[in-house]
Parts: structure tokens; C-alpha cells; sequence
């Protein structure tokens, strides 16, 4: 693949951005090891990590940590969604 190729590719506009391929949910993946969903979070260099075993359960999970994690830090994580 010539290089003007593979930028188009990585560049593509008509792709979504990517969030999770497991769960398509942002900071929520799927463990087939472990049979759970994992919810991660990483800001400035500290890991905020929990486990759930159903999507409802880890999206309840991913709003506690980001409160959490913005409660820590003095700052917003995510925008307000107009």
C-alpha cells in the first residue's frame, strides 16, 4: 500500500470515531476471559478500573467513576451534550 493510500485510510472521514469494538461504548470493553465488562478509565496517569456483568450495570458504573474521577481532580472529563 503506497503512503497517500494509507493515510486516506487512516483519515477516513465517513468512519465513525472509534470508541470500543467490544462494547461500542467509550471506557466500557467486553473480557471473554473473565466473562465481565470492564470499565476503565485513565486520567493523568491514574487508572480508575471496575468490573460489571451486564452493559446496564458498567454504563451505571462508568457514570459513578467519572463523577469520582472529576470529583478528584477539580475538573470536567466529558462535555456537556447540547
Amino acid at each position: 500500500m503506497n503512503q497517500a493510500k494509507a493515510y486516506e485510510v487512516r483519515t477516513s472521514k465517513d468512519k465513525p470515531l472509534v470508541t470500543n469494538k467490544t462494547s461500542g461504548i467509550r471506557n466500557i470493553s467486553w473480557s471473554e476471559r473473565e466473562q465481565n465488562f470492564i470499565v476503565s478509565l485513565k486520567r493523568h496517569g491514574k487508572y480508575f478500573k471496575r468490573r460489571a456483568k451486564t452493559l446496564k450495570e458498567a454504563i451505571r458504573i462508568k457514570e459513578e467513576m467519572v463523577a469520582e474521577a472529576e470529583k478528584f481532580f477539580g475538573e470536567k472529563i466529558y462535555k456537556e451534550k447540547k
